[in-house]
């Protein structure tokens, strides 16, 4: 779970003599709580506390069996609430919290002078796209917005339809809104991830949740990864499939690349994120380019079948090699 820094700035307003500092006149707080509890409620509650003001909105992270129904209940209906299962453990500016495979964190947000509104949409007939922009344009509604770009669009999506989901957000707004957020996830990769809110929970679906803050706005993203010399051309496809670069297998290359990484992990069974992504170069933001960055799995055995599943996760600005 990523963290958006919204923090109020002073104002300063020049004087015959001096600069005044000018408060600002409305209210605005962040807080958040993580914990290993098998109780969401608690946690949230304790995120609830140290706000300094009414929710505006609550974006929360659970172990995909955490029980929510008692959580839920007891969130009112007018506040915008984003929520989603994750894989084993869940991180906040405390530390992570994975033991267990319990972890819940929330993040609140109390600002009366800003604008809010959280929506999902089921993924019908595998239309993505079309769920997508119904869940954008239903919380713009929320938020009391119809019809605006805001300032950020916070996504949740289930696995397998990210690049549509996208789409279809951009085919409402445009692409100069930034869209932050993830994917929902489980713990074995069975399928039983969620995104719920207090309308309830879907296994395949898009949360959306749209900010108009009252104050200054700033985001950043950092994979860990950092670029290599190391690239190829994907010279054969098939949907996300990657199936042969520079004219070899695909996953046979990116075994090679990553000093047999993609080997190991097929040989243990694992289907794993952990692998060194692939990044493809998106555009130019001076000094630096913007590159999007892809998880690899490899579910297929090494020679014959190789193959590299690519699944986009983010764009970053990267420096060069």
């Amino acid at each position: 779970m990523a963290i958006v820094s919204l923090r109020p700035q002073p104002s300063w307003r020049a004087g015959p003599e001096a600069f005044i500092h000018v408060r600002p006149h409305f209210m605005f707080s962040m807080a958040s709580s993580g914990a290993l509890s098998s109780d969401p409620q608690s946690v949230l509650e304790t995120a609830l506390a140290r706000l300094e003001g009414p929710p505006s909105l609550i974006v929360g992270g659970v172990a995909s069996d955490a029980s929510r129904e008692r959580m839920l209940a007891g969130i009112d209906p007018d506040i915008a609430f984003h929520g989603s299962t994750s894989c084993s453990s869940v991180m906040t500016e405390a530390g992570t919290f994975t033991e267990g495979n319990s972890g819940s964190g929330f993040l609140a947000i109390s600002d009366p002078d800003g604008d809010y509104g959280s929506a999902i949409a089921p993924v019908l007939d595998g239309d993505a796209q079309g769920a997508a922009a119904t869940a954008l344009i239903e919380a713009l509604r929320r938020a009391g917005r119809p019809g605006k770009a805001p300032d950020l669009v916070w996504l949740t999506a289930t696995p397998g339809q990210e690049e549509q989901v996208i789409e279809g957000l951009q085919g409402v707004i445009g692409l100069g809104v930034p869209i932050c957020g993830g994917t929902a996830a489980d713990n074995e990769v069975a399928g039983n991830w969620l995104v719920f809110n207090q309308d309830g929970a879907h296994s395949e679906a898009v949360a959306v949740t749209v900010m108009f803050p009252s104050v200054p706005l700033g985001y950043a993203f950092h994979s860990g990864y950092q670029p290599t010399q190391t690239k190829g051309v994907v010279t054969r496809a098939e949907g996300r499939s990657i199936l042969e670069i520079d004219g070899k297998p695909g996953a046979a290359v990116y075994n090679d690349w990553t000093d047999g990484v993609v080997g190991h992990a097929i040989d243990a069974g694992v289907m794993s994120c952990s692998i060194p992504p692939t990044t493809r170069w998106a555009a130019a933001v001076m000094p630096l380019p913007a590159l999007n960055t892809s998880c690899s799995r490899t579910p297929t055995p090494l020679p014959t079948k190789a193959r590299c599943r690519c699944f986009p996760i983010s764009r970053k600005a990267m420096r060069s090699p």
